[in-house]
This record gives structure tokens, C-alpha cells and sequence, in this order.
């Protein structure tokens, strides 16, 4: 490969990489032309063929990746990609996205060739074993997958301002609260379980004033979901079948039904993926779990219980599921012995929660807040439980008809192949699930996310049919490397299409309402102020600003029979001890009124959907 062809090849890579401004340019200029000269000598040297295709397509990738989020935030505002943008009737951030999403894959064989010319330079003192790489790009390719798909699809990721669902608001304050010596329930409330509020603990050390942290978090949880779901796949297939990862993390993690990320949901998907793959591969190789997997298993079930108990109906059609097997198979007291080692996993997952609030003195609070309050006061209890659970059920298919299909093709296929346990198995966990999971009468589109793990055995139908046919298996075995980004591709334009987040891109900080409070409590002088949401729930001002209010209950939580809710709030409107009430209404000439408080003004909100005007307010000097 000449100079010329090198340079032309890399032109794309370094029109990612340079920075706007001239002597910025320049100075790229110099060093690409330096880098492109360096390059040439070593290739000289070291004798690399020039290839077709991309030979190392998950490090191509994952550089890929890096530089176009780089250029989407050095281009961002460029007044060059401004005229691009009228021209082409699209907004800037759309026009800018674009542009990356071209320059990234023209850049795709200029970035292999530089991979594959480090590789070449320390492939002496570091051999390039083939085996090792066979055995750690399932890793990369997967991480990749997880890492680009909640990079568009989670609203807590780098590429958006603010997650502004009150959800995720409200368990970060929280969360924030513990650093600081709060407790959760006792002196701030929240309906969610304790571990998935310490797991925004996590986050706010990591990051107090944004969701980078949590983003984090969401990333490692659905990189383990995803090479668990791998390892489901290949207890059929070959390991040609992590072509599926993208397509299935797209179905996971792309669907409007993930709402904005960071759920509750989300953090239970690793831990149920792991119960079963256990089981199937059980049933796939017949031999009995170890008391390790067992451990894990009771482990893993007890996380799910303290963060969302209603998703804890899988173990239920589980042991239905292996107690029958057992009677059966007359292997009852091994049986026995499996749930001895798994109650010794809830217990280890228990202990260390109970034990906190003990030492706080606000296991009463737990018990109030996560159990009583939510099953006697959250519930619908008027409605009868058939009604209630499929009134859930037929919401959660309007929500998310790609999973139920997908997971009715699994059934049929079982069913095909006459697998009868593991249809069994699927059929008594998946009913099981959708009786805890929407019991409570309570749906939202995002609590069926567990429930998406069983759409991934459609995945076994739809490659069971397409390697049936003699030129998909020829490509698939012999191009793999050229499919497998090909694939990726295809995942990330299927998140595109079907994301509900992706659309809010186009808004800048500036946009947001939470950035212009933040920017009035500054000015107001005021430290460490106090701010009550009225009617509404955390709006995300504490988060942008690293606030912890005082306020035990803060914000609104949907269960109108939360008496003391309603009696701290009044009393608090009426001492003024709140030093900024927020409140939202769909036009800026109705808000709410208070009258120990002045309405100071509104901020339009960003969100199509809801209430788009925010008002706040603070209070009358003559009180």
C-alpha cells in the first residue's frame, strides 16, 4: 500500500478526530500527516497484506465508536454542519449524528488498517494467539453492542443533557441522600426496594450531579444480560450465533417500552437471565445443578426481591417447575438439598440490607414504605385478580407486540422440536411472572421489561429457519467477520426506529427546564435550598444542582391513599419550609396556587407528551 492510498484511506478517520478552530486544524494536520508517514515505514516493514474485508472488526468498531462520539461533540455546533442542516431540512444535532454516522463508515477499513498495523508491531514481544482471540471476541462484541445501544436508547447516557423521568430522579436523590447520612423511607421516602436505591448510591459516588455513574451501572448490568442471553444460545447453536446479540439487545434495550432507562426492571435482567440459562442447560445436558449454581441462583433471587418484589414470580414457576421434575425423576431430597443452599443465597442477600436498617433504627420504615404501603395502599383492591392481571398482560403486548411474537415464535419452536420440559419450563415461569408482575393492578409499559427475556427463544426460530438455507450458512461460515458489523449495524438502526428517547437528541441543556432552576437558584443566593415538587414527582432539579432536599416526602408518588404524603406536604406548604415549590400544568395560565407561597414564574418544558409548563414559586414574605 503507496503513501497516497494510505492517505486517502485514512482521510475519514482524521476528519473524525480533528478539532474545530485553524490552528486546531492545522496542528491535526501535521500530526495525521506524521501519523500517515509512520504508519507507511511499519507497513513497509512489516510486510501487511492489504485486505477486502475488515479483518479486525470488533477493535475497528469500538474505536470507531469513540471517535464518532468525540466528533458529535466537537461538531456539534458548527456553523458548517448549521448550513448542512438548512439545506438538508434537518435539525443540527440530526445533521450532526449523520454526518458521523457516513465519516464512521468510511472510516471502518482506515481504522482495521491501523489495528492490524499495532497488532504487527508488538506481535513480537506479545504473540497474537488466534485461540485467545476466538475465545475473548464474544466479550468485546458483546460490550460493544451493550455500550452503543444504551449510548442512544438510555437517556442516562453522555449524549443526553438530563434522564428527566421522575422515576430515576427519585431514586437518585435518594440514593444522594445515603452518601450524606440520610435513610431511606425513614428520612426520605421512596416505593422502590432498598438495593436498587444503594445502586444509585453507586452511581452519585461516581457522578453527584449527572447519571454518567448510572449509566455506567446500566452498562455492565446489560453487558451480562447480553452474554448470559449468548450463553442461553449457544446451548443450541454454535458460536456463530452471537450474530444475534445486536438484534436481541435492540429487542431488550431499543423498544419505546424501556421508557428512558434506569429502571427498576432493568437492574433484575442479568439476575433472571441467569436463572434461565441455568435451568435450560440443565434440561439440555441433564445434569444436576451444584451447590455453587444453586447459591447463586438463591443469591441472584434475593437481589430481585429487594429491588422489585413483583418480578420475583419466575422462582416461583421455577420450583413448581423442578419439584415436579424431581418427584418424577424420585430425586426429592437432592432437591431438598438445592433449596437448602439457595435459601442460604437470600439469606446472603438479605442479611447485609436487614442489617443496615437495623443499625439505623428504620426497619420499620422499610417494612412500611416497601411492603405494607405498596401491596395495602399502592394496589388496586378493588378489582378482582384475574381482571387485574390481564388488563396487565394485554397492556404490556400494546406496549411491546415485538416481544410477545417474538416469544410466541420460542413456544411454537419448542413445540416443534418437540423439546416438551423446556417448553414446560418457559410456559410455568413466564405465566408466573405475569401474575406477579401485574397482580398489583398497577401496569406501567415498562414493567414487562422482565418479561422480554422469554421473546429471546424466537431468536432460536428465526436462525433455526434462516441457516436452513444454503447461502446464509456459506456466508455466515465463511464471511463471518464481514457480517458481524453488519449485524451490529442492523441492530442499531433497529434501536433507532423503535426508540421513544432518541428524539430528544436535538435538545441541549439550554432546553431543558431543570437547567434553567438551576441557573434562578443560583442567582437566589440561597445554599443548599430545599424544593418541593407539588403534584409531581422529582423533576430532576436536585439531580443538576446536587441537591438533598429536607423534606421526607419531596416529591408526589402516585398512591393517593399515602395519607401521611398529603398531611407533610400541607404542613409544609403552610410553615414555608420549602424554600422553592415546582409544580407543572398544561397551560401557563392555569397553575396551582398557594397562599403562603408567590408564583414566580414557569419554564416550558421540552417533553411533547404530559405537562410541558413548569411553574415554581417561593414564598410570600408576609407569612
Amino acid at each position: 500500500m503507496n503513501f497516497f492510498s494510505l492517505f486517502l484511506l485514512e482521510l475519514p478517520v482524521f476528519f473524525l478526530f480533528a478539532e474545530k478552530g485553524k490552528i486546531s486544524l492545522i496542528i491535526s494536520s501535521v500530526v495525521f500527516v506524521l501519523f500517515i508517514l509512520l504508519m507507511w515505514a511499519v507497513q513497509k516493514k512489516e510486510h501487511i497484506q492489504s485486505k477486502l474485508w475488515i479483518d479486525h472488526p470488533l477493535l475497528t468498531m469500538m474505536i470507531c465508536a469513540v471517535l464518532v462520539t468525540l466528533f458529535a461533540d466537537r461538531w456539534g455546533g458548527s456553523l458548517r454542519l448549521e448550513k448542512a442542516a438548512g439545506y438538508l431540512n434537518l435539525s443540527l444535532k440530526q445533521t450532526s449524528i449523520l454526518t458521523a454516522l457516513i465519516l464512521s463508515i468510511l472510516a471502518l477499513p482506515g481504522i482495521d488498517v491501523f489495528v492490524r498495523t499495532v497488532l504487527a508491531v508488538f506481535s513480537k514481544n506479545f504473540p497474537y494467539e488466534k485461540q485467545n482471540h476466538r475465545k475473548l471476541f464474544p466479550i468485546f462484541y458483546i460490550a460493544v453492542t451493550a455500550f452503543l445501544v444504551l449510548l442512544l436508547n438510555s437517556r442516562s447516557s453522555i449524549l443526553y443533557p438530563i434522564n428527566d423521568w421522575v422515576d430515576p430522579n427519585t431514586m437518585f436523590t435518594v440514593g444522594k441522600g445515603v452518601l450524606k447520612g440520610y435513610v431511606p423511607y425513614a428520612d426520605l421516602y421512596e416505593q422502590k426496594g432498598p438495593l436498587v436505591l444503594f445502586i444509585h448510591t453507586l452511581g452519585a459516588f461516581f457522578s453527584y450531579d449527572t447519571f454518567l455513574g448510572i449509566w455506567i451501572i446500566e452498562f455492565i448490568s446489560c453487558f451480562i444480560a447480553l452474554f448470559i442471553i449468548y450463553k442461553i444460545f449457544k446451548l443450541f447453536y454454535d458460536e456463530k450465533v452471537l450474530l444475534l446479540i445486536p438484534l436481541a439487545a435492540a429487542l431488550l434495550y431499543g423498544g419505546q417500552f424501556f421508557s428512558p432507562g434506569d429502571t427498576a426492571e432493568e437492574y433484575c435482567m442479568p439476575m433472571i437471565a441467569y436463572g434461565i440459562y441455568i435451568s435450560i442447560r440443565t434440561l439440555q445436558t441433564g445434569r444436576f445443578l451444584s451447590k455453587r449454581e444453586y447459591f447463586l441462583l438463591g443469591l441472584t433471587s434475593g437481589c430481585v426481591f429487594w429491588i422489585k418484589y413483583t418480578i420475583t414470580g419466575f422462582y416461583l414457576g421455577w420450583f413448581i417447575f423442578f419439584l415436579i421434575d424431581a418427584i418424577q425423576k424420585k430425586n426429592l431430597p437432592e432437591f431438598v438439598k438445592g433449596l437448602f443452599w439457595i435459601f442460604a443465597g437470600v439469606f446472603s442477600a438479605s442479611v447485609p440490607i436487614i442489617c443496615y436498617f437495623i443499625f439505623q433504627s428504620a426497619l420499620g420504615s422499610l417494612f412500611d414504605a416497601y411492603f405494607y404501603n405498596n401491596i395495602f395502599l399502592y394496589a388496586d383492591r378493588r378489582t378482582s385478580v384475574m381482571v387485574k392481571v390481564l388488563k396487565g398482560f394485554s397492556y404490556y403486548i400494546r406496549c411491546a407486540p415485538s416481544q410477545a411474537i417474538f416469544t410466541l415464535f420460542g413456544t411454537f419452536w419448542f413445540l416443534y422440536r418437540k423439546k416438551w420440559k423446556n417448553l414446560l419450563f418457559i410456559l410455568l415461569t413466564y405465566i408466573s411472572s405475569v401474575i406477579f408482575i401485574y397482580i398489583g393492578g398497577m401496569p406501567h409499559g415498562y414493567s414487562g421489561i422482565p418479561l422480554s427475556l422469554f421473546a429471546m427463544f424466537g431468536f432460536l426460530c428465526v436462525w433455526d429457519i434462516i441457516t436452513q438455507a444454503a447461502f446464509v450458512k456459506s456466508v455466515i461460515n465463511h464471511q463471518a467477520r464481514s457480517v458481524y458489523p453488519l449485524f451490529l449495524l442492523l441492530g442499531l438502526i433497529m434501536v433507532s426506529a423503535f426508540s421513544s428517547n432518541m428524539r430528544y437528541l436535538d435538545h441541549g441543556r439550554e432546553d431543558w427546564f431543570q437547567y434553567k432552576m438551576k441557573t434562578v437558584i443560583e442567582q437566589s443566593g440561597i445554599k443548599q435550598p430545599t424544593i418541593l415538587y407539588y403534584n409531581m414527582g422529582d423533576g430532576g432539579i436536585n439531580t443538576v444542582s446536587g441537591l438533598i432536599p429536607d423534606l421526607r416526602f419531596f416529591c408526589y408518588y402516585h398512591n393517593p391513599n399515602l395519607n401521611d404524603m398529603v398531611t407533610e406536604q400541607r404542613e409544609c406548604i403552610k410553615n414555608q419550609c420549602a424554600d422553592f415549590i415546582v409544580a407543572y400544568a398544561k397551560n401557563e395560565r392555569f397553575y396551582p396556587r398557594f397562599e403562603t407561597y408567590e408564583h414566580v414564574g414557569y419554564f416550558m418544558g421540552v417533553r411533547e407528551e404530559g405537562y410541558p409548563y413548569y411553574h415554581y414559586y417561593v414564598p410570600l414574605k408576609n407569612h
